[in-house]
């Protein structure tokens, strides 16, 4: 059997940079605060950080349900033959949100509600809007799994993401996706309309972009 081939010395600086950048090294390359926290948990750092500041925030459950689903995947599919039908009914779940993780916890608080009904309640839900019962199965149990960890590291009183004193904030759009910038940046992007004679086009930057 073969041995694995060492990350090149440009990947890890690379990745160096990244904890710095995130505040969980220190310039001395020493684990921070922030750093020792993310380092239990069991997800990206970034995707770690976005779940403290929910923690932190107040608005946990569905900053959970996002982490879920950035960390393992999204719950819809996509049927051969029903792609516009499927847009549909992800653009209904959105409510007016702009904002594809928004969207992902509508659908989850949607499938958690069926299933208070039943099996069979469940199932026509995820029919209809084109969702995996699986995959919100798993993206469940990952939320779970997150609040014991916020649990154990002091975080959070309960180990159920819908313990009410974590989730005062719950209901704020706003907060919610603030969030989400402050926890996943620099891995984020403005997107900025720009007008040509032509076309209409969108031009996106980022941090090394140094645009304000």
């Amino acid at each position: 059997s073969r041995l694995m081939d060492p990350p090149s010395s440009e990947a890890i600086d690379l990745a160096i940079k990244h904890l710095v950048d995130l505040n969980a090294l220190d310039k001395q390359e020493e684990l921070t605060p922030l750093g020792f926290h993310l380092a239990r948990l069991p997800v990206e750092p970034h995707i770690g950080k976005m779940i403290l500041f929910g923690a932190l925030f107040c608005c946990l459950d569905p900053v959970l349900t996002i982490a879920a689903s950035l960390s393992f995947k999204d719950p819809f599919v996509i049927p051969l033959g029903k792609e516009k039908v499927a847009d549909k009914k992800r653009k209904e779940l959105s409510k007016n949100t702009k904002s594809d993780h928004l969207t992902v916890v509508n659908a989850f608080e949607g499938w958690e509600e069926a299933k208070t009904y039943g099996t069979r309640a469940e199932q026509n839900y995820c029919w209809e809007h084109f969702l995996s019962a699986n995959t919100l199965q798993m993206l469940h149990n990952m939320k779970g799994q997150f609040a014991e960890h916020l649990l154990a590291a002091g975080f959070v009183s309960s180990k159920d993401p819908k313990d009410e004193k974590n989730n005062i904030n719950s209901g704020n759009e706003k907060l919610i996706k603030a969030v989400m910038c402050a926890g996943l940046y620099p891995k984020v992007a403005k997107i900025r309309p720009s007008f040509s004679k032509k076309k209409q086009m969108a031009k996106i930057y980022t941090k090394t972009d140094r645009k304000s």
